[in-house]
């Protein structure tokens, strides 16, 4: 009799329960603990299914984040463009040393909450400095409204990632409570039918052992998606 653990994935466990359940309905001194199981089944089935949603979710909020990163890091270099070409396209001049102190890489290396942080630094230098009063003035409306998406994006992002985060603890606190049932009547077996192996192994099915829920790469995802390091910058 192969039991499983909780680390097993939903699917799998789902299946075992089916299985469980066609077989203790073909007696009639089993068939009563069929329905109580089925009904705990059905919820490890919905827990599954909510946290699948919610992971199919949060791919269009990344999509949103990608381009809006995208877009955002095109208005910045365009600005820069400007402030050189106000400069006479000279390699550095006082236009750009003003808006970019840290040079072009420095605001547009930044991505997630630090490229929010960097827009806005950008934004203020180019409001208060007279010296980019005509860069502002041709790109100060564009980097605004780039700002305002990113944020956007970036908090529906995080408020899918949340939903995600929740449903994978319920399908656990599920899936513990599955397999509590499951151990449990497994003992019920047993008991009906003790000294007779061939017979209480009727009613469970065997499973890989390999059926493991929750990667540690999408876990580490998703805490990335919750708890994103601000500092992060593209890979090069």
């Amino acid at each position: 009799m192969q039991l499983p653990s909780p680390k097993v994935d939903s699917g799998t466990l789902y299946k075992l329960g089916l299985y469980y359940c066609a077989a203790v309905s073909r007696h009639p001194e089993t068939a009563a603990l069929s329905a109580p199981f089925m009904e705990i089944n059905t919820a490890l089935r919905a827990a599954q299914r909510a946290r699948e949603d919610a992971d199919l979710e949060l791919i269009p909020v990344r999509v949103g984040v990608q381009f809006s990163e995208y877009e955002l890091e095109n208005a910045i270099r365009n600005t820069a463009i400007t402030a050189h070409r106000i400069d006479g396209n000279m390699r550095s001049g006082p236009v750009f040393d003003r808006v970019f102190p840290n040079n072009l890489h420095g605001e547009v290396a930044p991505r997630g909450a630090a490229q929010v942080v960097s827009g806005q630094g950008l934004l203020l230098r180019l409001s208060t400095s007279t010296i980019a009063a005509p860069v502002f003035a041709e790109h100060g409306e564009e980097l605004k409204s780039r700002l305002e998406t990113l944020k956007t994006a970036l908090a529906a992002r995080k408020q899918a990632a949340e939903k995600l985060a929740l449903a994978r603890a319920q399908e656990w606190n599920v899936r513990e409570d599955w397999v509590t049932a499951y151990h449990h009547n497994a003992g019920i077996i047993k008991s009906l039918f003790p000294r007779n192996s061939d017979r209480q192994n009727l009613y469970f099915d065997e499973f890989r052992k390999s059926s493991v829920s929750l990667s540690v790469e999408e876990d580490r995802e998703l805490t990335q998606l919750l708890h994103p390091d601000e500092s992060a910058t593209p890979a090069d």
